[in-house]
């Protein structure tokens, strides 16, 4: 099968980008391994030579305004165009001009794009069979003119953009009547645009997976959590929406006796200020900030932990859940966000309201009570709930929901 992808972000080892979901490489690489061949077409975002040479005066604002750790608008790497195969995929860059951030690109422009991606696929001898694609702006409109022109089966998957607001600032109506499946990265996303855009059906839910190789090597029966001085851990990037500092007052509540060592993984420009927070909520010395590791060390660091605990606000999807529930800790994650839905409060892990440390104190203490046969029946679960979401099979799931 040919499968055609559009995307405005591919980070990879040769052309990284910071702050970067890695979901349509995951997703492109196992469909070339499952036998498709596949071409991506990152829409990437080019701006006048102006807005590269002022972007270092207006960095802190974007690090403030969009949580980012660096601004990829500093880099003119990917405002050129380029070619490479990345594990079988053949990627193609084709930047696209506009003047002012997050405005919609122009009829014009999108019309010459779609062009240009005819001109690449006739030259590779490729005819899509499917067409899809992740982030709105311009991914949905270019899907819905490359549709109409191939007459294929056709998707789309929104992240965070479900809103009224975008939905009408990109006129989404518009452009999703020539799209046959409508996707979103969790349950609650796609209930909210099922209702925002009047769907008479409920757009199917695309998780990312978790490497093959790692559910492999999974034990299958659990593990023992202690019943006192838990090791907590939670994992992220140190912005606002992460809510870390609801984590760090939860735990401050608790004694050394019960909780011995919270550990946090990650960088963000917040760190110095959670730093300074924990030791005003007398705490200093039972917390580790560790900074970004690499995926195997998380892994490790994971299993060695009893409980993972984030409950970030507005969270799309949070691929480190799975990952911690696949180790076997007793998650603790946020309702309505990303993974509502694969955890069932109580089952396999534990709902909490976004960013509140009091009712998270509380899912805390409830562990503490708990049998060792009921945490480890929770762990167990969350394991066996993980194990469900490999690379693999949600590649596979992607496809399928398309063709239904």
């Amino acid at each position: 099968m040919n499968i055609l992808c559009l995307t405005n972000e591919y980070p990879n080892k040769n052309y990284p980008k910071k702050d970067s979901p890695w979901i349509v490489p995951y997703f492109a690489r196992e469909w070339v391994k499952q036998g498709n061949r596949v071409i991506v077409i990152v829409n990437s975002t080019k701006f006048p030579l102006i807005c590269y040479w002022g972007v270092n005066f207006i960095r802190p604002f974007l690090m403030r305004k969009y949580n980012i750790t660096e601004s990829n608008l500093s880099s003119r790497i990917w405002a050129k165009p380029f070619e490479l195969i990345d594990e079988g995929v053949c990627v193609y860059n084709r930047p696209m001009l506009k003047y002012i951030p997050s405005a919609n690109f122009t009829e014009a422009r999108c019309k010459r794009q779609v062009e240009s991606i005819a001109g690449i696929l006739e030259e590779n001898g490729f005819v899509p069979d499917i067409i899809t694609g992740h982030w709105l702006n311009p991914q949905l409109r270019l899907i819905s003119m490359l549709t109409e022109y191939y007459k294929c089966k056709s998707a789309f998957v929104f992240h965070s953009e479900v809103t009224r607001k975008y939905i009408k600032k990109y006129n989404v109506r518009q452009y999703v009547k020539n799209i046959h499946r409508i996707g979103c990265r969790s349950r609650t996303n796609s209930e909210i645009l099922k209702e925002n855009l009047d769907l008479p059906y409920e757009p199917f839910v695309c998780p990312s997976g978790i490497p093959d190789q790692y559910i492999e090597k999974r034990q299958i029966s659990g593990k023992n959590i202690r019943d006192r001085e838990l090791q907590i851990i939670c994992a992220g990037r140190l912005v606002n929406y992460k809510r870390i500092d609801a984590v760090i007052a939860a735990c401050a509540e608790f004694g050394k006796n019960e909780i011995q060592q919270l550990t946090v993984v990650g960088e963000g420009q917040l760190r110095e200020g959670l730093e300074e927070y924990a030791q005003k909520k007398g705490f200093s010395d039972r917390i580790v900030f560790t900074g970004k590791v690499e995926r195997d060390t998380l892994i490790t660091m994971m299993y060695q932990s009893d409980v993972f605990a984030l409950i970030s606000e507005r969270e799309v999807f949070g691929l480190v859940y799975l990952e911690a529930m696949l180790q076997g800790c007793i998650v603790i994650a946020a309702k309505g966000g990303g993974v509502d839905g694969i955890i069932v409060d109580g089952v396999n892990g534990f709902l909490c309201e976004q960013g509140n440390s009091k009712e998270l104190s509380e899912i805390i203490s409830k562990i503490l009570r708990m049998t060792d046969a009921e945490r480890k029946q929770i762990s167990a679960k969350a394991l066996a709930t993980a194990a469900q979401y490999s690379d693999s099979q949600v590649a596979k799931m992607y496809l399928s929901n398309i063709l239904e």
